[in-house]
C-alpha cells in the first residue's frame, strides 16, 4: 500500500471541499483506493491530503497529472504543495 500525502493551504475550506469531492471519480480512475482529510486546529484552511495507492506509480501520476493541477486551481489552492510519497513499511 502506498500513500500521497499532500499539503497545502486554501483559500476558502468550503470551496476547497465541494471541487476535492466532485474529484473522486477522477482519483479512483488514477487508482486512488481511499483518502482522508485533515485540518490544522489554528487555520482550517491548511490541509494534509492523505490518499491511498496501490503503488507508488499510480501515486505519482495522479500527482503530475493536469487533471489535479486544474483541480487544484479551481479548488483555490494558494501556496505550492508540499507532496510527499509513502510506502508501507
Amino acid at each position: 500500500m502506498a500513500k500521497l500525502l499532500v499539503h497545502h493551504k486554501v483559500q476558502d475550506y468550503d470551496a476547497w471541499r465541494k471541487v476535492f469531492d466532485e474529484s473522486t471519480l477522477t482519483r479512483t480512475r488514477f487508482g486512488s483506493t481511499g483518502q482522508q482529510v485533515y485540518r490544522s486546529p489554528s487555520d482550517s484552511n491548511d490541509l494534509i491530503v492523505l490518499t491511498d495507492w496501490h503503488d507508488i506509480s499510480q501515486a505519482r501520476a495522479y500527482s503530475q497529472s493536469n487533471e489535479l493541477r486544474d483541480a487544484m486551481k479551481d479548488a483555490g489552492v494558494i501556496s505550492q504543495p508540499d507532496v510527499m510519497y509513502l510506502d508501507e513499511a
